[in-house]
């Protein structure tokens, strides 16, 4: 009995490895944004761990890559490398002329970073005008916020990554740095550089809003196809409670 068994074993690892090798792949990248996205955690951070879940429920073998925000945006963009989309990304009206957006996989409030010692007062972005605030190279902010960085009237600074932002707040480079405040604190929790800045550094009380996290496909009748089932699993596997809802 154990012999035939053997052999019906050996027999079905084939099959069942090209069964394996016919799910159709997503190409995808991503960026180190812990403790959303990122290769420290065993997960790859949690909206890493949503996006993968999904497309493996879908019937797909997700394929993620991790690589600097602007490169990662281009890639996806142009099809290099055979990218076909990125996450996270907050929605912005701009982007849907080359990317389908997905249902919501996430989300977290953007906030302003400022020395402990210097706070700011505002209600408005107007407000502002007399700070210099850093802000990450091709990121999505709010709408007004990045129309007014386009107007010209609120003054920025950019940096490849939030870390360089956060250590030029410590030095007094900068007055305010746009951060999502979940990023912020693992931050400066795990990265030794930014050790100073946990009493040295805290989130302004007052918020700039809070942004709803997606995948990004590049348009294409496949992507639509596959942006439908990735969306219907999503829907299917929060009905069922194994993901959070991110309404």
């Amino acid at each position: 009995m154990t012999r035939r068994w053997l052999r019906l074993v050996l027999l079905l690892v084939p099959a069942l490895l090209a069964a394996a090798e016919t799910r159709p792949v997503v190409r995808l990248n991503t960026l180190e944004w812990p403790p959303y996205t990122t290769e420290a955690l065993p997960d790859r951070g949690h909206t890493t761990a949503v996006v993968e879940k999904v497309w493996q429920a879908a019937g797909f073998d997700p394929k993620i890559r991790f690589r600097p925000w602007s490169r990662t945006v281009r890639e996806a963009r142009t099809g290099q490398n055979q990218i076909e989309g990125y996450f996270p990304e907050y929605y912005a009206e701009a982007l849907t002329a080359n990317f389908l957006f997905s249902d919501p996989i996430g989300g977290g409030w953007l906030g302003l970073a400022e020395q402990t010692e210097r706070p700011i007062r505002w209600q408005r972005l107007q407000d502002l005008k007399p700070y210099t605030i850093g802000v990450v190279t091709d990121y999505v902010n709010t709408r007004d916020f990045d129309a007014a960085v386009r107007d010209g009237w609120l003054r920025t600074d950019e940096a490849s990554d939030d870390q360089k932002n956060l250590r030029k707040l410590l030095y007094g480079r900068l007055d305010l740095v746009v951060i999502d405040e979940n990023v912020f604190a693992y931050l400066l929790s795990h990265d030794a550089s930014l050790l100073p800045g946990r009493t040295l550094l805290q989130i302004n009380p007052q918020k700039l809003e809070y942004k709803k996290l997606y995948l990004c496909l590049r348009k294409s009748a496949e992507a639509e196809r596959k942006m439908a089932s990735f969306n219907l699993m999503l829907r299917q596997l929060q009905d069922r409670g194994e993901i959070p809802l991110f309404e």
